[in-house]
């Protein structure tokens, strides 16, 4: 599998990437600092984007918004997605992640394990 994590604190971007090149050693992981770049690189053929919310640019939200916009218009696989923020989850966010079966929500700090279940939860069942 391919993952691409945007977020744009260079210590979590490196923590998760370590995270999952630990327990997945055999996905491709690349990382990117805002919205803006994880829209520019998505075509790249990611199953995974794990997107914090507040990113400069643009943030988690939008690019998911724009990226499933231009999946639908380009007859692209949508990604799945982790949304991963440390502020109250805003409503427009909730919507997005109704449908558990393609996204999720991590609540910052991001502990080891509650990375690993949520990626497992998310690609388990569609894989």
């Amino acid at each position: 599998m391919k993952i691409l994590i945007a977020d744009d604190e260079i210590k979590l971007r490196s923590m998760f990437k370590t995270i999952l090149s630990t327990e997945f050693p055999d996905n491709i992981i690349d990382m990117v600092a805002d919205g803006q770049e994880a829209v520019d690189v998505f075509r790249k053929g990611y199953d995974i984007l794990l997107l914090d919310l507040s990113m400069p640019v643009k943030s988690g939200c939008q690019a998911f918004l724009e990226i499933q916009e231009i999946c639908s218009r380009e007859n692209l696989k949508t990604p799945y997605v982790i949304f991963c923020t440390g502020l109250p989850i805003p409503e427009e966010l909730e919507e997005i992640a109704g449908d558990t079966s393609h996204c999720a929500i991590l609540q910052k700090p991001v502990t080891y394990e509650d990375l690993i279940e949520t990626f497992k939860a998310v690609v388990k069942p569609n894989s």
